[in-house]
């Protein structure tokens, strides 16, 4: 256990490291996610079946294990509801990582995304990394609101970045030195 946070609503929420056994939650949160209006914002639009999931969890796994991604889960009444990538680059740029977040939206606006984005960038520090970048739809005011409040900057856009339903928005990378 990275840490335990009390939320807003008084529930507490464990942060840790992935698990093998967390596999069916952490479908679940992509999936629920896929499904809300919000996608647009995002660029996840579909749902995954659990047969295909497995092999994407696998080399989740396999990355952690071999210390090129973190990911970072918060529990909440033994159910993950959010979880943190982060993405380490290889070779020259192996001081760097990319960082992805998704919160099921009954558990947003509690705190807990911030305390999730903390305990990755703390353990990204402890990893030596010196770089978070993110990327994210101009129109995610939420999400843009809880990276700067972590630190993250604007550093640059990418005109038409995202393409949904056939129409397209800027995309916004964000950085923050670590």
């Amino acid at each position: 256990m990275l840490r335990e946070v009390t939320l807003k609503d008084g529930r507490t929420a464990i942060l840790r490291h992935v698990e093998w056994r967390d596999l069916d939650d952490i479908l679940d949160v992509f999936n629920s996610v896929a499904e809300e209006e919000m996608t647009k914002y995002l660029g996840v639009v579909e749902k995954r079946r659990k047969e295909d999931y497995v092999r994407v969890f696998s080399r989740i796994m396999a990355d952690v294990e071999l210390r090129k991604e973190i990911r970072i889960v918060a529990e909440v009444e033994s159910r993950v509801v959010e979880y943190v990538s982060v993405k380490v680059d290889g070779g020259s740029f192996g001081h760097r990582a990319w960082l992805g977040i998704l919160v099921k939206k009954e558990f947003r606006d509690l705190g807990l995304g911030t305390e999730l984005m903390g305990a990755a960038i703390e353990e990204s520090r402890k990893r030596g990394l010196k770089l978070l970048l993110l990327e994210t739809s101009s129109l995610n005011a939420r999400a843009i609101r809880v990276f700067k409040k972590v630190g993250f900057r604007e550093v640059g856009r990418i005109p038409k970045g995202l393409r949904l339903n056939k129409k397209f928005t800027d995309t916004i990378i964000m950085a923050l030195v670590l």
